[in-house]
């Protein structure tokens, strides 16, 4: 019996000793889980952190780009008018001040253009007098810009006007010699407007805004900070790139930054936010976490549910992809390269069942005219009311796309030549009743029918594009369709 005892005592000790040995190891497993976990789970808020910047700058940018591109185009079209037209003073000429009030109204009047002569006097437009507004000699703008070459924008300092009393970033651009002594037509940005453009409300108060110029001095600000704009940033800025950055004003203040240079100028964004505040944000998330930990099983649906909810966003991302790989983000249509995968697929069709198929090209008329007096949203404005004729204008089994910048291409199967006529006549009468700032829309179009089976894809667009090409060589603004 002790025996027995001592047998039973035993098998019990060796079975707590395995209880805790499997507690140990399930708790040395749980600590393992939960440290490759937390590695993980920091790399991913990390990652997701950076493209969330990543992706505040790129909207920025182009926002940024788009409203400069726009500025240097009407300065560019305002600087061939005093050019073209020696004898006629811009700063009293009614046509000249009439081309500035377009672009007012295309800005909402958000953006003024003024002139400053050789002499640093600014007139506002139109002048009342030819004594200048004020003198802006002394101007960092003014004597930067003395280094200009024509045709060639500055990024100055912001300024306080002396005029209105407003704070805002001159952009100056050198105009050709002139008889009128005019050196400069000078863009003038509040930072209101900045503020609208660059950080809306989505973006402020969590992030901070600042446009950097390429020798690194910090231009603008939002929230606005005056110890930190006009000074020079050291940090090697990398477009795209995000990294932490301590900023002295006076106490030091890190920073998670990223910045985004713009295409076309020597200009970049940079967005950034406190480091502390991300920081904390993630230590508060990894102590609701730890007491997720406590149970493996909350832990397994934990990562399920993750799991999961990535697969589902990764699925909803392939969708996307795969709509934006086939279709024009402006305007709705199929893009060019899904068009010819469709193109190819009704040829196949047609031949199979012997059934007409009719091609035509469509391009609208004088649209660079357009672009260069309007400005590119004008233009794409016109290309989605277009497109949308287009698109009313034929049946659900036709197959529309656009092909080119302002080319489109349309295929109407089980449909004779001159039904297909009838139907482009109907598409170009609409068009023709798209008005724009003294610009008349009008289109083009080259239509052919398929000869069959012998006649390639290549074949036939060539036809179509040959019809086209005499639409335009008869005087545009007509429907021209080859038997031959």
């Amino acid at each position: 019996m002790p025996r027995a005892r001592s047998t039973e005592r035993e098998s019990y000790r060796n079975l707590i000793r395995t209880n805790y040995t499997l507690a140990t190891l399930g708790i040395v497993l749980l600590v393992i889980i939960f440290a490759l976990y937390l590695s993980a789970d920091y790399s991913r808020n990390r990652n997701a952190e950076n493209e969330r910047l990543r992706l505040i700058a790129t909207t920025s940018a182009a926002r940024f780009e788009s409203l400069v591109n726009n500025m240097l185009v009407t300065m560019r079209f305002l600087d061939q008018w005093i050019h073209d037209n020696p004898d006629r003073d811009p700063r009293m000429d009614p046509e000249f001040i009439r081309l500035v009030d377009i672009y007012r109204s295309q800005t909402g009047r958000r953006i003024d253009i003024r002139m400053v002569t050789d002499a640093g006097g600014i007139y506002y437009l139109p002048a009342t007098s030819k004594e200048p507004r004020a003198d802006i000699s002394d101007r960092e703008y003014y004597l930067e810009s003395k280094k200009l070459r024509p045709d060639s924008l500055y990024f100055a300092n912001p300024v306080e006007s002396r005029v209105t009393g407003k704070w805002g970033i001159p952009i100056t651009y050198r105009v050709r010699n002139n008889n009128f002594g005019i050196f400069l037509l000078l863009g003038a940005i509040e930072f209101e407007v900045l503020e609208e453009v660059l950080a809306p409300s989505e973006v402020l108060p969590e992030f901070s805004v600042g446009i950097l110029r390429s020798d690194k001095t910090l231009i603008y600000r939002a929230p606005y900070d005056s110890l930190l704009v006009g000074t020079k940033f050291e940090a090697r800025a990398r477009s795209g790139e995000v990294g932490i950055v301590d900023i002295y004003n006076p106490e030091r203040n890190r920073r998670l930054a990223t910045y985004q240079a713009l295409n076309d100028f020597t200009l970049g964004i940079v967005i950034s936010e406190s480091w502390p505040a991300v920081r904390n944000g993630w230590l508060a998330s990894l102590s609701i976490k730890a007491a997720v930990t406590a149970a493996m099983i909350v832990l397994y649906a934990f990562l399920s549910f993750r799991m999961i909810a990535a697969q589902k966003r990764n699925n909803d991302i392939q969708k996307k992809l795969q709509t934006a790989a086939r279709y024009d983000t402006l305007t709705g249509l199929k893009n060019r390269g899904y068009f010819f995968e469709r193109f190819g697929d009704e040829l196949d069709r047609a031949q199979r069942y012997r059934v007409p198929l009719v091609f035509m090209i469509l391009d609208i008329d004088h649209f660079k005219v357009l672009n260069d007096s309007c400005g590119h949203p004008e233009g794409d404005a016109v290309l989605k009311r277009i497109a949308s004729i287009i698109d009313a204008g034929i049946r659900g089994s036709d197959i529309s796309g656009r092909v080119g910048g302002e080319e489109f291409a349309l295929i109407l199967s089980d449909v004779d030549l001159a039904h297909a006529i009838a139907v482009a006549e109907r598409i170009r009468e609409r068009v023709t009743t798209i008005r724009v700032a003294g610009w008349n829309a009008s289109v083009s179009i080259g239509a052919v029918a398929w000869k069959g089976p012998e006649e390639s894809l290549t074949d036939l667009y060539k036809r179509a594009d040959d019809a086209l090409y005499r639409a335009k060589a008869e005087g545009r603004n007509r429907v021209i369709a080859l038997t031959e």
